[in-house]
């Protein structure tokens, strides 16, 4: 938003502040400001200039030579302006002097053109930078009833330049009484401890002397004949019109023009920049409408119908949605309420009657159609921002009173039409002077605090009681619409006033406290890090997920959270489980590399309470809300070998990357609680997991989780075998919090022995794992983990060669030779006795 300092100093005196002083104190004090600029910078050396004649150039048939008074001077300059004529008052640009231009800014110069020398120029208003007009020279004759005299200062006739002050939008997104000069002015007044010139607030209607006022504006006048009407669904709190006649269309006054071309609004007409003036003025949004293009004379403000159209100013026919807010005459849509009019009323070079509309939109209802139609305007701006209703009136008067200045002749058509659908009720709030100090950590007097607040509009009235004061504070209607609302607002207010440059700076004190147990972010981070220094890469999913495509891999969506408002209407449910995002993610990946491994940690959803979940010590915090919320974690890895042949080299035999990913399972569970998990293949496996190569994890008896490798076809591009595992992270950690006995490291480093082992297909390798922990040499091993498994000749069908490595050892010494082969003998023996035998 852009403020021009000459626009300001109609409200608050700023005569004598340094402009780098200015800018510091609205940055400090009020809002952001991202730069600042000067315009109209010709001014300060310009003169008005009589032409005393026109005659042709010599050598160029579109230029002209005119002769000028300066007063006391006459000179001659080349110009190539068709208005140029004898008679006229214009503008004298000297030498030196550097003027804005298409191609930036160009210093003015001593010119030979076609043999004549020009030294200065005659300019336009865009060259004076006040206006956008550079179709001629400015003829003052135009602006001026009095001419002035040639010589005249030009800065005498509009003031110099002008400092433009640009404010970052993000930092008034809190304050709609911050979206106009007016609002500037009131804060800056504040911070100087200066009244206002102008005291505008004094004209709304949310007090009765406010109301009052407003009433005499219209002058004891009959009602007008323009009706409104606010409907329900709109959520429009206020409307309020009032009917001009007697208008003549034709340019706005020079000084107008100058003020919106220099905070960049647009400059049209009289009757269209009267409306943006009082906009940028007071912050209110207005529009008019051509009383002789109405199609009636009862104003509405509903919902729109589906499919109703709507040609906009901007010349796009827009179709309409039934959650569009439209103001309607006659029930005919003549307006997209609180963004953009529509053409078939606008305003027009013809025009002599307006309707004059204020109202008061539902912020989020505006924003939402400005999303839906592509279209933002500085009055959508302001009404996102939520708007106080008590503003609407007072800008139809401040119309009628710019409008007057330049037609005396104008026509007020009866009083205000207003329709107010609920006034708001006053909004105060309960503070503390010891709670503002402590808040601060400064030592403010309670009469420093009452008045700062009180140079802020808001009302005080002390509560009775000892000590400290307390105060019931009253809130300025435009500062409670979205603004202030509870104390610590109130806090903050006194902060940016009194100076947060003036607040103590000391340490703070910070308690030693005992490191709380392990919390579940931690605990995940440390299963990442472990993932990670296995070769694994992070990655994140959608947690929004097709609930056809997820039924179809197995998963129930009869819980699922489901979204009102989806971005993509393929995807309207919360995930259930990380797998369905896990197996798009190996999808999109096998198409680049076949060697993956990746993991991810995240949530998935449920309107169902899950049985397992009920006592976890991890999950009090999920006791009151609407949906179980369950962290997962889920793996998914491709080796990138071909195992779909029976080869006889174990690193390649099938199902070597399901065990690889059970291994991974194995460390993690150890990692995380020291305990081995248990697989239990699943009686029932998933759509997506194949029929025989997939189980339940255990983990001290209970499930949590599932390993499976992927059905073919399901993974499209999949030339190898990939596995997937899910575990839940929060039984794991609920696991982790468990008392867990130091073990150091030992010292003594393991042996290894491997064997093969034939057995039934149909049997587990928990079966073979239970038989070898058996054996009194059972006490020795560190762990068990499957190398492969081949099936082919010279085995027999229904038989499968289980290769197992054992790592052994002990902690007081090194295994000797002898009690490795000892153990060796004892775990053959268990083979045998198990009814299995080794593989030759």
């Amino acid at each position: 938003m852009k403020l021009s300092r000459d626009w300001l100093s109609d409200y608050v005196d700023l005569s004598g502040l340094p402009e780098a002083e200015l800018r510091e104190l609205i940055t400090t004090k009020i809002a952001e400001v991202d730069g600042t600029t000067h315009v109209g910078l010709p001014l300060e050396s310009a003169v008005v200039a009589k032409v005393l004649e026109v005659s042709p150039h010599p050598k160029r048939d579109k230029l002209k030579l005119a002769k000028l008074s300066l007063g006391e001077s006459e000179i001659t300059v080349v110009c190539g302006a068709a208005n140029c004529s004898a008679g006229m008052f214009t503008a004298y640009v000297p030498v030196g002097t550097v003027i804005p231009s298409d191609k930036g800014p160009l210093e003015v110069g001593e010119r030979e053109i076609a043999g004549v020398v020009s030294r200065g120029l005659l300019a336009s208003p865009y060259e004076l930078d006040i206006a956008p007009d550079h179709s001629g020279i400015i003829d003052l004759s135009l602006y001026f009833k009095d001419l002035p005299s040639a010589g005249t200062p030009l800065r005498e006739l509009f003031g110099g330049a002008d400092f433009i002050i640009d404010v970052d939008n993000k930092s008034l997104t809190h304050r709609p009484d911050l979206w106009s000069h007016f609002g500037f002015a009131r804060e800056l007044a504040a911070v100087l401890h200066q009244p206002l010139k102008r005291e505008l607030d004094q004209w709304a209607d949310d007090s009765a002397e406010g109301l009052e006022l407003l009433n005499t504006l219209g002058g004891g006048q009959k009602a007008g004949r323009f009706s409104i009407t606010v409907t329900e669904g709109s959520k429009c709190l206020r409307m309020s019109g009032i009917e001009l006649s007697g208008l003549k269309q034709g340019p706005s006054p020079l000084w107008m023009q100058r003020r919106l071309f220099s905070i960049g609004s647009g400059v049209k007409n009289l009757l269209v920049d009267v409306t943006n003036y009082v906009m940028n003025d007071l912050g209110q949004p207005v529009h008019g409408y051509d009383v002789s293009r109405l199609p009636g004379s009862d104003f509405s403000v509903r919902l729109a119908s589906e499919g109703e159209l709507l040609k906009t100013l901007d010349g796009e026919e827009r179709t309409l949605s039934g959650s569009d807010v439209v103001i309607a005459c006659s029930e005919k849509a003549v307006a997209l309420a609180g963004v953009i009019g529509g053409e078939a009323t606008s305003i027009t070079e013809a025009t002599t009657g307006l309707f004059i509309e204020s109202a008061c939109f539902d912020p989020a209802l505006v924003r939402h159609t400005t999303k839906r139609h592509g279209v933002r305007t500085d009055a959508s701006n302001r009404f996102e921002k939520n708007q106080s209703p008590y503003l609407t009136v007072y800008p139809l008067h401040r119309i009628v009173q710019l409008l007057q200045e330049v037609q005396p002749e104008l026509r007020v058509e009866g009083s205000v039409s207003d329709f107010f659908v609920k006034r708001p009720e006053p909004l105060s709030i309960v503070l503390h002077s010891d709670y503002v100090r402590k808040r601060l950590g400064a030592e403010l007097a309670d009469s420093e605090i009452e008045s700062i607040l009180g140079s802020l509009s808001f009302g005080l009235r002390q509560l009775p009681g000892e000590g400290a004061r307390s105060w019931q504070v009253s809130v300025p209607h435009y500062r409670a619409t979205k603004d202030i609302s509870i104390a610590d607002d109130l806090v903050e207010e006194v902060g940016r006033m009194y100076g947060y440059e003036r607040v103590p700076e000391e340490i703070p004190l910070i308690a030693a406290a005992v490191t709380p147990k392990a919390s579940l972010k931690e605990f995940e981070y440390s299963l990442s890090e472990l993932l990670r220094g296995a070769g694994f890469s992070e990655t994140y999913t959608h947690s929004f997920v097709n609930p056809a495509r997820t039924e179809a891999l197995g998963y129930s969506m009869n819980s699922a959270v489901t979204l009102r408002n989806a971005v993509d209407t393929d995807e309207n449910a919360m995930r259930v489980s990380l797998v369905p995002g896990m197996l798009s993610a190996l999808e999109r990946n096998v198409k680049f590399e076949q060697q993956i491994a990746i993991f991810e940690l995240g949530r998935s959803y449920s309107l169902s309470r899950s049985e397992r979940h009920q006592g976890l010590q991890s999950r009090d915090h999920h006791k009151n809300a609407p949906a179980e919320e369950r962290r997962l974690l889920a793996f998914g890895y491709v080796s990138g070998r071909d195992n779909s042949g029976g080869t006889t080299v174990p690193q390649l035999d099938t199902d070597g990357d399901f065990y690889a990913a059970a291994n991974l399972v194995q460390r993690i569970c150890r990692a995380a609680c020291r305990s081995d998990v248990r697989f239990t293949p699943l009686k029932n496996p998933r759509q997506w997991m194949h029929p025989y190569r997939a189980a339940e994890i255990f983990l001290a008896g209970e499930c949590i989780g599932e390993i499976a490798e992927v059905r073919p076809g399901i993974v499209d591009g999949l030339k190898t075998r990939a596995v997937v595992a899910e575990l839940d992270c929060e039984l794991l950690l609920e696991r982790s919090l468990e008392p867990q006995l130091f073990t150091g490291v030992s010292r003594f480093p393991d042996s290894f022995f491997e064997l093969s082992v034939v057995m039934p297909e149909d049997d587990l390798f928990e079966t073979l794992r239970g038989a070898l922990s058996a054996v009194g040499a059972g006490a020795l091993i560190r762990g068990i983990e499957v190398i492969s498994i081949y099936r082919g000749k010279p085995l027999l069908d229904g038989q499968k060669s289980v290769s197992v490595r054992l790592s052994l050892g002990k902690r007081d010494g090194t295994l000797s030779r002898e009690e490795l082969s000892a153990a060796q003998e004892e775990f053959m023996s268990a083979v045998s006795k198990s009814g299995y035998s080794l593989r030759q």
